[in-house]
């Protein structure tokens, strides 16, 4: 036996035991005594702190600390006149020691497979053995789907060693909802490639038409292309229900300042998606060029909105006075009373010739009765003609007047040489800029 160690003249000698023990080859066997000294009910705290002596020399430095723990407690015990001093200084020695900063901690779950997240970063699937600081508070959270959660906080002493066995509940059973990419998303107004989005996780890509089951109540609904950003929206999908996507929004591409000519031309626009395309449907007039409108466009800098309207009929033709190329933007009002607001940016048939025209109204009840107008101008709207397009643009300081900051719109592009006799319509769900 290696000894007990009672003070520092007898912690000397247990080292100097342990020494030759280690030289002769028997410091395995004065271990296994001292283990089994130190499993024994009343063993007293020295041979605690021979055993981590022990433990020490062999560089299990867990094993170290937790004997050198278990040392001050039996110190502590009624009766026991001993000093601590010893087991104090050894512990903040150890404790410096870089080997003892890190813990080890055993995770496992039953049924196993669940992810693993440690202080809020993903860390693998149980089971699995993590190594986390000593010292500090961590959280350890697990999740299985169709399983509740499991979490746990724990803070562990230098080199100490843990096990996390978490025994997962099974969730009640809860009413879901399906949720699927309906006819109400108007898919063929997004981006081919679009990804649609509940609750941050992309369901899918456009085209798509798979459903998935989720728990009832309100989720988080978006859709995301590149070039544009999302604009999610809260939707309640009711049990036992088909729930659609009502609400799939991208906003207006922002690009570079003077990126984009004022020039009738196609070729600064060349990279950037169409906001709307047609998918088959009427052709125009086809007794007037520029009437067949097959795609809407829109982005902006930091000082107008652009749109550009493509025919596929030729130039546009403004030999009637009632004809009119349209980009409506439908949006909550800015002002208090009225429950709808328009912006009508219209290039239209003067004498043969084309004009801007901008009107700025409100609607006391949504689409219906007559509009307020607050703004009416020839001269807020540039615009260019070309081979088979209108290009367009308007200061965002005038646009952003008419506009609740933070808020969608829907943007609808028109042509129509009567208000009873639309021709063309092409309408994207909601633009947020």
């Amino acid at each position: 036996m290696a000894g007990e160690a009672t003070d520092e003249a007898a912690i000397a000698a247990v080292e100097s035991k342990l020494a030759a023990a280690a030289e002769a080859g028997a410091l395995d066997e004065a271990i296994a005594r001292l283990e089994a000294a130190a499993a024994r009910a009343d063993s007293r705290p020295g041979i605690h702190l021979a055993l981590s002596a022990a433990y020490g020399r062999k560089g299990l430095i867990e094993r170290q600390y937790a004997a050198l723990a278990k040392a001050e407690a039996a110190a502590k015990a009624p009766g026991i006149v001993f000093s601590l001093a010893a087991i104090y200084g050894r512990k903040e020695l150890l404790a410096s020691d870089p080997r003892a900063s890190l813990c080890r901690l055993s995770i496992t779950s039953d049924p196993p497979g669940a992810a693993i997240s440690i202080d809020g970063s993903a860390s693998g699937a149980a089971p699995a053995v993590a190594i986390v600081s000593a010292l500090e508070e961590h959280r350890v959270q697990l999740s299985l789907p169709n399983y509740e959660g499991f979490e746990r906080s724990l803070r562990l002493e230098p080199a100490a060693a843990a096990t996390i066995a978490a025994a997962l509940k099974p969730m009640p059973d809860r009413e879901t909802a399906r949720i699927s990419l309906s006819a109400g998303a108007k898919l063929d107004r997004l981006p081919a490639g679009t990804e649609l989005l509940v609750d941050g996780k992309v369901l899918g890509s456009y085209p798509y038409s798979e459903s998935m089951e989720i728990p009832a109540g309100m989720h988080e609904v978006a859709a995301r292309a590149p070039g544009y950003a999302a604009l999610p929206r809260n939707v309640d999908c009711r049990a036992d229900t088909a729930q659609g996507f009502p609400f799939l929004s991208l906003a207006a591409r922002i690009v570079p300042n003077g990126r984009i000519k004022l020039d009738g031309e196609r070729d600064d626009w060349s990279d950037i998606a169409p906001l709307v395309e047609k998918k088959g449907g009427p052709k125009g007039y086809k007794s007037i060029s520029g009437t067949d409108l097959i795609a809407g466009y829109c982005c902006e800098d930091d000082s107008y909105l652009y749109w550009l309207m493509v025919f596929g009929n030729g130039r546009p033709s403004f030999a009637s006075s009632s004809l009119q190329r349209t980009l409506y933007i439908h949006c909550d009002p800015p002002k208090a009373g009225y429950a709808e607001t328009t912006l009508q940016l219209s290039i239209v048939g003067s004498g043969g010739a084309a004009q801007a025209q901008y009107n700025y109204y409100s609607f006391k009840s949504r689409g219906k009765g007559t509009p307020t107008y607050h703004t009416k101008s020839t001269a807020a709207i540039e615009y260019r003609i070309g081979a088979d397009l209108i290009e367009a643009r308007v200061k965002l300081t005038a646009l952003r007047q008419c506009l609740v900051p933070g808020k969608g719109a829907n943007f609808e592009f028109w042509v129509y040489d009567d208000p009873k006799d639309r021709s063309e319509r092409l309408e994207n769900m909601a633009v947020f800029f």
